[in-house]
């Protein structure tokens, strides 16, 4: 599996205009109660160039969470992101990104109902034998960065590769892997730019 890490990615002038140019601002509320914010964004044609190693860009987003994210795939259900492109964008990011070994081609899928979303198409634990590299025997170990994981979701995964998450410092990996954000003690806040490409 490719994986790639660039730190310094973006200039003060870039992450200065990513600010300004953002859009068509949505908000998901998770069963929690905790709030994602996601919001469409202009990119600069220097930020273009640099992405373009990776592919075409089709999606960038700024996303805000108040909880860290569980279990999901970003194949996207319209055509077949090659990668996701993850730039933290808080001065002192909390935890990171898992990314494992299992991943599924056809659509974006969510092992957890907890945002109330179409997008994600949810993949109930009776229909995991869909995904490629997927077995029962496999279980994620219970540690604080899976704490946000439900057990049974655990169940059937492996860790291929996991970042650590530092300001403007890009991360890459295929998007039809699936992947987590990595759960810390207290955590309140991520902020990040992602770009899907194909």
């Amino acid at each position: 599996m490719f994986t790639c890490e660039e730190s310094n990615f973006l200039t003060d002038i870039e992450l200065l205009f990513i600010e300004e140019k953002r859009y068509n601002n949505q908000t998901y509320v998770s069963n929690q109660g905790k709030k994602l914010n996601l919001s469409q964004v202009e990119l600069p044609d220097s930020v273009v160039a640099k992405i373009k190693k990776y592919g075409e860009i089709i999606r960038s987003e700024v996303y805000e969470l108040q909880e860290p994210y569980r279990i999901h795939n970003d194949a996207r259900n319209d055509v077949t992101s090659k990668f996701t492109c993850i730039i933290p964008l808080d001065p002192e990011p909390q935890g990171g990104v898992t990314v494992f070994d299992q991943y599924a081609e056809q659509f974006t899928y969510s092992l957890d109902p907890y945002y109330t979303s179409k997008y994600n198409k949810l993949l109930p634990v009776g229909s995991r034998d869909i995904i490629d590299r997927w077995d029962p025997k496999n279980k994620l170990p219970d540690t604080k960065e899976f704490s946000h994981i439900r057990d049974e979701d655990k169940i059937g995964f492996t860790v291929a590769h996991q970042f650590k998450f530092e300001f403007n410092k890009l991360v890459v990996f295929p998007s039809i892997h699936f992947h987590c954000s990595n759960n810390v003690s207290n955590f309140a806040f991520k902020s990040s730019l992602v770009i899907f490409t194909v």
